[in-house]
């Protein structure tokens, strides 16, 4: 009851503004009257008494404004009037108003745009199965941290099965291929480990992913597609596997369609097999790594182990030592795969 009471009082004291005003002066006005007469009773002259009771009172204009600041919606009435008075200097200042509109568009999409790259990146979690055990490996050297490792680093990696149940590699950045036949299209491709989809939990929604033989040296020209992509070039034809794609006037095989949902890390139009030799020796091709922890395992154990692991691969690899490549102090790390997106 008293909340409907309040919202009636309210009302009126909006809505019904002029005869609200006229109650406030004939109210002010008697106790104004009441107060001379009670001087003119104790001898003073009319005028004089008169002068009196308004001063005594705190003036006739401070008490009704007094009353106003008190009354019961006050502050939408207030609110009101500056809105009007705005609008008021905006129809009189269109160049400002102009002005004024875009920055706060500008600033609004700014902050939009931010905050979409801070809840992508920081603040939503990973879609993958298991994300909180997907890590990434980098090595920490003095003018700062690096990402990528070559062939005999991913292979001494691929050893430590007590720690990681499975391993991956990818490119930094891919490349850039012309996509001919039809219209032109410039996409961008990765090389991935035959392990890099199974790794992620990512199902092909056609086809399938790469074989470990696909992945092997003379392995074949096969591609996988982006959801994106085979939208918008293969109008969604579910008749795409098996295809023949031109990438820079070289023929390669759809051999799968990955799902719209799939993030791919990094993103890609099409992916394709490393297909590096297994006993390769090159400290040089350089690409980067993640891995899936097997259960139970935490990231200090795992990075433990990268530390005795450092040893072995020196010894088999002095070049690496030399070269300050792979130093026992600057063994491999791993982190959440999670704080590789926000950096």
């Amino acid at each position: 009851m008293k909340l409907l009471s309040r919202i009636r009082t309210i009302s009126k004291n909006l809505l019904r503004k002029q005869q609200v005003e006229r109650r406030l002066d004939d109210e002010v006005r008697v106790y104004v009257d009441m107060l001379t007469d009670e001087r003119i009773a104790s001898g003073m002259s009319p005028s004089e008494a008169r002068r009196i009771a308004q001063v005594g009172s705190g003036g006739i204009e401070q008490v009704k404004q007094s009353v106003r600041d008190r009354r019961a919606g006050a502050g939408l009435e207030l609110l009101w009037q500056d809105a009007r008075f705005g609008l008021r200097q905006l129809r009189r200042n269109p160049g400002f108003t102009i002005a004024a509109v875009a920055a706060l568009a500008l600033g609004i999409g700014a902050n939009t745009a931010i905050f979409s790259v801070v809840n992508a990146v920081l603040l939503k979690p990973l879609t993958y199965p298991d994300a909180d055990r997907i890590v990434h490996f980098y090595r920490p050297f003095p003018e700062g941290r690096r990402e990528e490792a070559s062939v005999p680093e991913f292979r001494s990696l691929q050893q430590q099965t007590s720690v990681f149940a499975q391993i991956a590699g990818y490119d930094a950045s891919g490349p850039e291929f012309n996509l001919t036949g039809g219209r032109p299209e410039q996409v961008h491709g990765i090389h991935v480990t035959a392990s890099y989809f199974r790794l992620f939990g990512a199902l092909a929604i056609l086809g399938r992913t790469f074989t470990p033989q696909e992945d092997a040296p003379n392995g074949g020209k096969v591609v996988i597609l982006s959801y994106g992509l085979w939208q918008r070039k293969f109008g969604a034809s579910p008749d795409v596997i098996g295809k023949a794609l031109s990438l820079g006037n070289e023929p390669y095989t759809i051999v799968g369609v990955m799902g719209k949902q799939f993030v791919s890390m990094p993103e890609a139009d099409i992916w394709l097999p490393f297909q590096f030799e297994s006993v390769s020796n090159n400290l040089g091709h350089f690409f980067h790594i993640v891995a899936k922890l097997q259960p139970g395992i935490g990231l200090s154990q795992a990075n433990a182990q990268m530390q005795l692991a450092a040893a072995g691969f020196l010894h088999n690899y002095p070049k690496a030592n030399r070269a300050q490549r792979f130093p026992a102090a600057r063994a491999s790390k791993v982190d959440p795969l999670q704080a590789l997106r926000a950096e």
